[in-house]
């Protein structure tokens, strides 16, 4: 299993190449939900989505466990964005918040049943009585598995294509997989992650 902060010493160096900001409708969406802010994002990484926040005079406060991705944070956002906490199945705050977010699948990202859970154990404590968790979690399609097994072209643009290999455990809902990232200029990365997805009706539960 990947931990959440090797996760991040993997991938924070090649994160924001690999991943676009968040499309106009999606900030407007959060903006419209956060009311005024302070906004609460688990998982904060390198302030991809966070940005966007700031850059709309909305003030964010991160949760992320990751040294690397903290790192890129500050990188690309200074001091703008204080880390609260470091554990997002497991934190405390002496405030509440209007809104929390956890973007990008994240909710996956804890393999462990009860940590996952814990996660909207903490959010609950953390919200103000009328605040909004916001969630952005994709819908599993295993059609994509044969024999437990994938192999696809996971994105691509002019610059780089990214390859996913992949192993399914359909008893613990979980999906191994190595992400091959090769640029044309010839660098290589196989970067490694791990999730346990949940159905819409396992995570209304």
């Amino acid at each position: 299993m990947t931990h959440a902060s090797e996760y991040g010493a993997t991938w924070a160096a090649v994160y924001d190449e690999l991943h676009a900001p968040p499309p106009s409708e999606v900030v407007d969406f959060l903006v419209a939900r956060a009311r005024g802010g302070p906004v609460l994002e688990l998982a904060v990484g390198t302030g991809r989505v966070a940005a966007p926040l700031v850059e709309a005079g909305i003030e964010v406060h991160g949760i992320e466990i990751s040294p690397s991705m903290i790192e890129r944070l500050h990188r690309n956002l200074g001091e703008a964005v204080p880390i609260v906490a470091n554990d997002m199945t497991a934190f405390t705050l002496d405030r509440g918040y209007p809104m929390a977010l956890l973007g990008f699948n994240t909710l996956f990202g804890p393999t462990d049943p009860e940590a996952q859970a814990n996660v909207f154990t903490s959010i609950h404590a953390a919200l103000e009585p009328e605040g909004v968790f916001v969630i952005d979690c994709f819908v599993p399609d295993l059609g994509r598995f044969a024999d437990d097994q994938s192999v696809r072209v996971a994105a691509m643009t002019d610059d780089w294509v990214r390859i996913d290999y992949s192993i399914h455990e359909p008893a613990r809902q979980l999906i191994r997989t190595i992400a091959d990232i090769r640029w044309l200029n010839g660098r290589t990365h196989l970067l490694p992650v791990t999730i346990r997805y949940l159905w819409p009706d396992q995570i209304d539960e």
